[in-house]
């Protein structure tokens, strides 16, 4: 896996691994081993990136405010130097450290748009990359699980709507919503079960514009974040080994329904989370633990009923 401590660098990572960083999108039946080497190390890239680009917008604006504190500083020192109140060796100071601050500036804000064209959103490192690995006990070695991943988040091409709402006390509302069924997957467990895991994201932004008391347009963009997870089970239950991690406990209002299958019966759930930030997509994602916690309520229905039992 990649080491997240080093620069992140694309020729680091295999070609596949560089596809999906670029394309975003992956598909295909792999085994477990391999989808976890292929999103372990673009994870591992994503994080770095991450980190890289937030330190050097943090850093590109502070220097961009320095550059015109600087400016003014040797305005004023200027004038004084004419005046003859300072020596003049001071503005052999001041005048190089100008450009050097512009030119830092510009590398840092470049660097940080560079690594946002690369940027993927975080959920497929926050909830399917643990769980891969918490499934490693239930999976044969041999076995091929199929998937279908996109890692792009909310772009143009998910966009579903965009329009004018009633602004309420702003003076314009614009909202724009996009659907992002980011993830199928199906895995065959061992002793015959089969694994069914689809999460779709509802991503909402408003954009608010409003004139302060002095007059002053301002801008305020609030971002919610809805992911609806669908889990599915079927036979055999009394495999699954996820009972020694901790878990979340079900949801309130969470349905779990029995389905017939010719080999048996099929359990499936579905739970909603919602996040919410403000002038950013909400990073935050669904947990392994709570991804953990729905199948082992999936299992639980399935050894109940097959035993004549009603769940709880």
């Amino acid at each position: 896996m990649a080491d997240i401590t080093k620069k992140p660098k694309i020729k680091d990572l295999s070609p596949e691994a560089a596809r999906l960083v670029f394309d975003k999108q992956v598909s295909g039946r792999r085994r477990l081993k391999d989808w976890r080497r292929l999103l372990g190390d673009v994870a591992a890239f994503d994080e770095a990136a991450d980190r890289l680009r937030s330190s050097s917008r943090t850093w590109g604006y502070t220097l961009l405010v320095l550059s015109f504190i600087l400016s003014i500083g040797t305005a004023i020192v200027a004038g004084a130097v004419s005046d003859g109140d300072l020596p003049e060796w001071l503005l052999y100071i001041l005048m190089p450290a100008i450009p050097v601050s512009i030119g830092l500036t510009v590398f840092l804000l470049i660097r940080a748009w560079r690594l946002k064209r690369v940027d993927m959103a975080n959920d497929f490192r926050v909830s399917l990359v643990p769980f891969l690995e918490a499934m490693a006990e239930d999976i044969e070695p041999r076995a091929k699980i199929q998937m279908e991943l996109n890692t792009a988040g909310p772009v143009l091409n998910k966009l579903t709507s965009k329009q004018e709402v009633p602004p309420g006390r702003f003076k314009r509302v614009v909202e724009t919503v996009y659907s992002d069924p980011w993830l199928s997957m199906e895995a065959p467990l061992a002793g015959g079960s089969r694994l069914m895991l689809h999460i779709e994201n509802t991503y909402q932004s408003q954009d608010r514009y409003w004139k302060n008391s002095s007059g002053k347009s301002k801008h305020k963009c609030k971002w919610k974040k809805w992911v609806t997870v669908t889990a599915g089970l079927a036979p055999n239950p009394d495999l699954l080994s996820f009972e020694t991690m901790e878990t979340s406990r079900p949801a309130e209002g969470e349905k779990i329904k029995l389905r017939e299958r010719t080999s048996g019966q099929k359990a499936a759930s579905t739970r909603k989370f919602k996040f919410k930030s403000v002038n950013e997509v909400p990073e935050e994602a669904v947990t392994v633990e709570d991804l953990i916690g729905m199948f082992l309520g999936l299992a639980a229905k399935l050894k109940d009923n097959r035993a004549g039992g009603v769940a709880p």
